[in-house]
């Protein structure tokens, strides 16, 4: 099964979002950084186990500081679990997070990304009408 991504925006300021995803262990249990270009670009890797499917899948985070604060959520393929079987999809994982920013912060969906591959990135800006 292919990767998933999602791409949203929220009114909260860069820090606020940050500070949001910091909390957020899916989002960021392997590696935050936050890099001081202009717009400033924070990278957040997380790595969620999934005990019933006996597998794990990984999460990639992106925060653009502008007006408004871009996120984008990318979840590749989730590798199968016990008996190459996993009823854990990337879509899941990815909402996943998404909820749990939205229960911190006004978050608006802009796209949706479905079989998401890096040969789509292009669809994940904001100015695409893919």
């Amino acid at each position: 099964m292919p990767g998933h991504a999602i791409l949203a925006i929220t009114d909260a300021g860069f820090d606020e979002v940050v500070k949001a995803l910091r909390g957020i262990g899916d989002a960021s249990s392997l590696h935050v950084e936050v890099i001081g270009s202009s717009p400033r670009v924070a990278v957040f890797v997380g790595e969620k186990r999934f005990l019933r499917a006996q597998t794990y899948g990984a999460a990639v985070t992106i925060v653009i500081e502008g007006s408004p604060t871009t996120i984008k959520i990318v979840v590749p393929e989730i590798e199968r679990g016990l008996f190459g079987r996993s009823s854990v999809t990337p879509r899941d994982y990815a909402w996943s997070i998404l909820r749990e920013l939205s229960q911190r912060l006004r978050v608006e969906v802009v796209k949706e990304i479905e079989r998401y591959a890096a040969d789509r990135a292009g669809e994940l800006s904001m100015g695409s009408s893919a």
